[in-house]
C-alpha cells in the first residue's frame, strides 16, 4: 500500500480509520508508516474499507483536509 503518492506536500496531522459493516476503528498516526501499519491490521481483521485523512490547515472556523477512501 503506497500512500506516499497520495499524500500532500504539507500537512499538520494524519488520521486513519478502517471500518466494518457495524463499526469503525480510528486513530491519529504520527507518520505514513504508522498509518499503513494500522490499515494493514484492518485488512487482517477483515475490514471492508479504510480512510486516510491529512489535515492541511486548521483554524477556529474551518478545517481543510484531504481524504482518501480505500476499499479492501
Amino acid at each position: 500500500m503506497n500512500l506516499k503518492a497520495l499524500a500532500p506536500e504539507k500537512y499538520t496531522r494524519i488520521a486513519v480509520a478502517y471500518g466494518f459493516a457495524d463499526r469503525e476503528v480510528a486513530r491519529e498516526a504520527k507518520d505514513l508508516k504508522e498509518a499503513v501499519r494500522f490499515l494493514r491490521r484492518g485488512v487482517e481483521e477483515g475490514a471492508l474499507y479504510g480512510v486516510v485523512v491529512w489535515v492541511l490547515e486548521e483554524t477556529e472556523d474551518y478545517t481543510l483536509e484531504r481524504r482518501v477512501f480505500i476499499h479492501f
